[in-house]
């Protein structure tokens, strides 16, 4: 049976039909569509097409691209043919349209193409009729491979595969490219200052140690100005210390609570801190002590505690004990937003969502706390200063 497909002007305005291959020998211009599909990782699917098909054979292309029928709804004639060649389900969006012509062996491609993009994460079922193999690609390879061998690509793919990846959709979809954004960041702000001196110091002196647990209570919906000021006041009451903390409750808790006062919600926050060092020198004497723990567990004990989240657990493990835990906040979380690098993750700060972003940070680095205070620093500092 014979393929017939859909003639257009250069508006897309249907002109007629006409049978395929004769379309194809004489150059007219007909309705096509193209679809790119990309991974979680930022990676393209290419596919190579089946030898047997009637131009391009054995070439590589992208996912998928075939001819829309007449009276066929495009939207429902892309995920039918995309299901048919590669067994793929998935959401997907047209970003642009053009025309292109080019010679194909003995016959021309003249297309006013429709370009689809969509996500997929599983494997394809690839209909061999269709497509001899597939695979995904880093897109910087993808180029340097195109350049290089040229003749492994179909014509189409070659003229449209950059303006894909040009698309603002696609640049906001690869992954956070971390190292990248940690080089960037230090290039343009240097070694973390500020508060983050001392939280980025290494080595640290116990002291100072104690003094980063005490602040990352305080910081709790704070700016550090008012933590400054809160620290500031322990200091000069001789009360900066897990220690200087339980004993400066006991005595007085309420003058306690005001030694704490510039840095807001002083009453929970006065609670918290001795809460916390009642238990370190009830369990382990002091912060160096803790030190020797093992990570999970040293988190699980902090979590116990009254007033601690994930986010103050993560920083005093990160920060005062050296542990190699990535701390997600609202700056971390605005990065992932603005670069869209999950559009179905709700950005509500639920356990699941911490976990999650969590660990796709410390997948994407090397796992080592200097790097991991350093970064998070970093993230913060650009973020205030946007």
């Amino acid at each position: 049976m014979k393929t017939e497909i859909i003639l257009v002007d250069k508006n897309d305005e249907i002109m007629g039909k006409g049978e395929k291959l004769w379309v194809h020998q004489r150059g007219k211009l007909h309705r096509a569509f193209s679809i790119f599909i990309f991974n979680s990782s930022g990676e393209m699917m290419l596919q190579q097409r089946a030898k047997s098909k009637y131009h391009s054979g054995g070439l590589w292309t992208n996912a998928c691209c075939s001819h829309p029928r007449m009276g066929r709804k495009l939207e429902n004639e892309i995920k039918k043919r995309l299901q048919e060649e590669m067994g793929i389900k998935c959401r997907l969006k047209e970003v642009f349209s053009f025309i292109y012509k080019a010679k194909v062996g003995d016959l021309i491609e003249h297309e006013f193409d429709h370009v689809f993009i969509g996500r997929f994460d599983g494997v394809p079922k690839i209909n061999k009729e269709e497509a001899e193999d597939w695979k995904w690609i880093n897109p910087e390879e993808l180029k340097e491979d195109v350049k290089k061998n040229p003749k492994k690509y179909t014509a189409w793919f070659k003229k449209v595969f950059k303006k894909v990846l040009e698309r603002e959709e696609i640049k906001k979809s690869f992954p956070l490219p971390l190292d990248k954004l940690y080089k960037e960041l230090y290039l343009k702000y240097g070694r973390p200052s500020g508060q983050w001196k001392l939280w980025c110091k290494r080595p640290k002196t116990p002291r100072e140690r104690e003094e980063v647990v005490i602040g990352a209570i305080l910081t709790q919906r704070a700016n550090w100005k008012n933590v400054d000021l809160a620290i500031a006041n322990l200091k000069k009451a001789g009360s900066c210390s897990i220690e200087g903390v339980f004993k400066a409750w006991v005595k007085d808790n309420n003058n306690f609570s005001n030694l704490i006062k510039p840095s807001g919600f002083y009453k929970q926050k006065a609670e918290y801190l001795f809460r916390l060092s009642k238990f370190i020198l009830k369990k382990y004497r002091s912060v160096e002590r803790m030190k020797k723990r093992g990570l999970i567990d040293l988190r699980e004990d902090l979590l116990s505690l009254k007033g601690i989240g994930p986010e103050t657990a993560d920083s005093i493990l990160l920060y005062a004990l050296d542990r190699p835990v990535f701390v997600i906040d609202e700056y971390t979380r605005r990065l992932v937003k603005n670069h869209s690098l999950f559009k179905e993750l709700s950005l509500n700060k639920n356990l699941k969502q911490y976990n999650f972003l969590q660990d796709l940070f410390e997948k994407n680095l090397k796992k080592d706390y200097r790097l991991y205070q350093d970064l998070h620093a970093l993230i913060i500092i650009n973020g205030k200063a946007r």
